[in-house]
């Protein structure tokens, strides 16, 4: 699973190019300060990602407050990485701004 970001974007990291192909890669939970930073690398495309290229951009998202309430209740027992991928993906689609309007490929 990764999100498809279609609309133009730059990144401090893109050097120009837009990467369309993000997949998260990190997530840190600090339960004593209740933050947590999800990791996404970016690719010019899925066929880029599948051919073992380098990401083309970093993109880390912090979240905090109610907001990582909701996020760590949601993760109680998750355990396999399928139901954490959507979570963190459903997420960055609807909070994290560079993500509103990408869509879920396979």
């Amino acid at each position: 699973m990764a999100l498809s970001v279609t609309k133009p974007i730059a990144t401090p990291h893109s050097r120009g190019i837009t990467p369309t192909y993000w997949r998260w890669v990190g997530l840190n939970i600090d339960v004593v300060t209740q933050m947590a930073t999800v990791l996404f690398k970016g690719y010019i495309d899925k066929a880029a990602f599948e051919d073992g290229k380098e990401p083309i951009s970093n993109y880390g998202a912090g979240i905090e407050g109610d907001e990582f309430l909701s996020f760590a209740a949601v993760m109680e027992g998750i355990s396999p990485q399928e139901p954490l991928s959507k979570m963190i993906y459903d997420y960055a689609k609807t909070k994290i701004d560079l993500f509103k309007g990408s869509t879920d490929i396979g």
